[in-house]
């Protein structure tokens, strides 16, 4: 006999990660957060505002850091004017110059939610057909 879909063990080890992303959704709405990473030749940003997720990256050779950067910073507001909760994905990039090339990706929470539910499924996916194919093979047998 399988056991109720709220005692699974599958839903009480993700609850806590899409409560988590939810959070900083909301979050991101009122405060901005970002990582900036550079070394020698390249740099990463990370940051977190308007309801996205950015991550942009360049290579920049004039940069002259020995071994590596890295800071965090966290503002209250974020930076962009227009605040909606749900935004489209943009992806930018400036490859005017070879030695400093930029690219910029946003995506927005809601998608990443979406994909976390996604991937949430598939433990589920795979305990209904291991066990339909149990009773398959059991029917076969009797």
């Amino acid at each position: 006999m399988t056991r109720p879909w709220y005692r699974s063990p599958v839903l009480w080890f993700a609850l806590p990660g899409l409560v988590f992303l939810c959070v900083a959704w909301v979050d991101s709405m009122s405060n901005a957060s970002s990582l900036d990473v550079a070394t020698l030749s390249h740099s990463l940003s990370v940051d977190h505002e308007n309801a996205h997720l950015g991550i942009s990256w360049y290579a920049a050779p004039s940069v002259r850091t020995v071994g590596g950067n890295w800071s965090v910073k966290r503002e209250p507001g974020g930076g962009r004017q227009e605040k909606r909760w749900f935004p489209l994905p943009s992806y930018y990039r400036n490859d005017l110059h070879r030695a400093t090339s930029w690219h910029h990706l946003d995506i927005p929470h809601w998608f990443v939610i979406l994909c976390y539910l996604g991937l949430w499924q598939l433990p589920w996916l795979w305990r209904y057909h291991r066990a339909r194919r149990i009773q398959r093979t059991l029917a076969e047998v009797a």
